[in-house]
C-alpha cells in the first residue's frame, strides 16, 4: 500500500465589502480574497491550514490583510461593511502583493482560455494582426492602454499622426500616492500611512522606510526625516 500526499495553495474570491480605504480616503466595493495552504491525498483536497483574507481598494489598489473573523463574517454574508480597523497596513501591504501574485497568475490562465475560445469563435477584436503594422493604421489615431500595476492603476494615452507620436501621457499610481495633499486636505496614501507609525530611533527611522517600500514606489526617492521644529534630522534612500 502506498499514499501520495502533498500541499497546495489556492486563493479564490470571498465576496466584496464596502470600506473606507485608509490610504486613499475613498469609500467603494473592496473585493475580498481567500487565500488558504491546503493537503493533499491522491490529490483530493483533506484540510486546509495558513488561511488569510485580502482586500483591495477599488480606488488605489492598496491591498489590506483582514482580520479572521471579519474575512469569515464577508464571506458567510455576515458582514457588508469592513471598519478601518480590520484591515492592516505595511505588513499587510506586504503580504498581500505576494498573493495578489498568486491570483494574477490564475487570473492570467483564464483570460487566455477566453481569449483563444473567443478567437475559435471568430471574434478577433483582442488579437488583429493587420493593426500591428504601422503602415496600417489611418493618419491620425488615438489610443488609451488601462492595466493594474503592483502599485495601482496605471494607465498611457498616445496620440499618433502620420506613423508618428505626436503626444503621449502616463497617468501613474505613484503620482497619487506620493501626491501632496489635496485642495480639501485629504492626504496621500503616502502621508496618511505614515501618521502615527512609531519610530524606535529617529536617527534610522526604518519603520518609514518599510511603509514607503510597501508602496513600491516607482521613483528613485528618499526619505528626508525633520522634527516638530523643521530641523532637518535624517535622509534616508529607498532605493
Amino acid at each position: 500500500m502506498f499514499f501520495i500526499m502533498g500541499t497546495d495553495g489556492k486563493v479564490r474570491q470571498a465576496g466584496t465589502v464596502e470600506a473606507l480605504c485608509p490610504q486613499c480616503g475613498r469609500r467603494g466595493t473592496f473585493v475580498l480574497c481567500k487565500c488558504f495552504e491546503y493537503v493533499h491525498l491522491f490529490f483530493i483536497p483533506v484540510f486546509r491550514y495558513h488561511v488569510r483574507y485580502i482586500a483591495t481598494c477599488p480606488g488605489c489598489a492598496s491591498a489590506y490583510q483582514v482580520e479572521q473573523e471579519a474575512g469569515k463574517a464577508v464571506e458567510k454574508g455576515r458582514l457588508t461593511a469592513l471598519p478601518a480597523s480590520a484591515l492592516f497596513s505595511t505588513l499587510g501591504r506586504t503580504a498581500a502583493r505576494g498573493i495578489e501574485t498568486q491570483l494574477v497568475a490564475q487570473w492570467s490562465l483564464e483570460f487566455f482560455d477566453q481569449l483563444m475560445k473567443n478567437l475559435e469563435n471568430g471574434d478577433s477584436r483582442m488579437a488583429n494582426p493587420v493593426m500591428w503594422e504601422n503602415e496600417n493604421w489611418p493618419k491620425q489615431a488615438q489610443g488609451v492602454g488601462l492595466c493594474e500595476a503592483p502599485r495601482g492603476a496605471l494607465a498611457h494615452f498616445a496620440v499618433i499622426e502620420n506613423n508618428r507620436m505626436k503626444n503621449y501621457q502616463m497617468v501613474v499610481p505613484t503620482t497619487w500616492n506620493a501626491s501632496p495633499r489635496d485642495e480639501n486636505g485629504n492626504l496621500s496614501p503616502y502621508e496618511s500611512a505614515l501618521i502615527g507609525t512609531p519610530i524606535h530611533d529617529a536617527n534610522q527611522p526604518l519603520e518609514i522606510l518599510r511603509t514607503i517600500h510597501s508602496f513600491d514606489p516607482c521613483l528613485a526617492c528618499a526619505v528626508h526625516l525633520y522634527d516638530e521644529e523643521g530641523k532637518y534630522v535624517h535622509q534616508m534612500d529607498t532605493f
